[in-house]
């Protein structure tokens, strides 16, 4: 995305927008919540996320990326 020292470790095939609480460098929190169907076609399967986060002051650019997440659905 050329962005240095940041890496995109997820495919971006499925964006959502979320606001965060409190601000300043490595400060704020957001929460996302969901529903995961009882299909059982589902068990064994992964989900990946990283926050892409819009960061004044860190700039430039000023923008940071999480560590990826991948969660297993069991």
């Amino acid at each position: 995305m050329g962005l240095p020292a940041c890496s995109l470790l997820v495919s971006p095939d499925f964006v959502l927008f979320v606001p965060t609480s409190d601000l300043g460098p490595t400060a704020g929190h957001a929460t996302v919540s969901g529903v995961i169907p009882g299909n059982p076609a589902l068990l064994g399967q992964s989900v990946f996320a990283q926050w892409f986060v819009l960061e004044p002051g860190i700039g430039p650019p000023p923008v940071v990326f999480t560590p990826g997440l991948q969660v297993t659905l069991q």
